[in-house]
């Protein structure tokens, strides 16, 4: 470990969360200044996704998709045309890196059989809650119609002699 390193371990481990995210807004744009995202991002992508499994993204996006249209939005209206050019560049770079190298890696053992019943579960009532006031009346009566037919019909399927779990 190099002094330098030792320094910042040292510096970064006494400061604060508040601390540490004003000085990355600080220093960030002064280090990339120089720097052409679309290699750095090319090296820096297949390295951090290896340690991640889908359940792991699927947790990251369920605690940033709140805020992300915001983000996404301020990132649109604030970027030169430069930087959206070199984004389409790196995405064109990324993707079939992506689905070649690294999705089959973070999906091992992982099947939609497993995986989506998890998904499901936790996304379905947070997605009613927002979607159903924006529903016109009929459209709603007829969708709570459909869903309370098929968890009447599938919802206790196969566990009859099962002790339900207290909720």
């Amino acid at each position: 470990m190099s002094i330098m390193d030792k320094m910042m371990d040292k510096m970064v481990g006494r400061m604060s969360a508040e601390e540490k995210e004003s000085m990355m807004l600080k220093m960030m744009p002064l280090m990339m200044k120089d720097v052409d995202m679309s290699e750095v991002m090319a090296k820096m992508m297949p390295e951090m996704l290896k340690s991640m499994n889908v359940l792991d993204i699927y947790n990251l996006l369920k605690k940033a998709l709140p805020n992300l249209l915001k983000l996404i939005t301020a990132i649109r209206e604030n970027m030169p045309q430069a930087t959206k050019d070199k984004l389409r560049k790196i995405a064109k770079e990324m993707m079939p890196l992506m689905c070649q190298k690294v999705m089959p890696t973070m999906m091992e053992g992982l099947t939609m059989d497993n995986m989506m019943p998890h998904m499901m579960k936790e996304m379905m009532p947070h997605a009613l809650s927002h979607l159903l006031p924006k529903m016109s009346s009929n459209v709603r009566a007829d969708f709570v119609s459909r869903i309370t037919k098929v968890l009447e019909e599938k919802g206790n399927a196969g566990i009859l002699g099962e002790k339900l779990p207290s909720t």
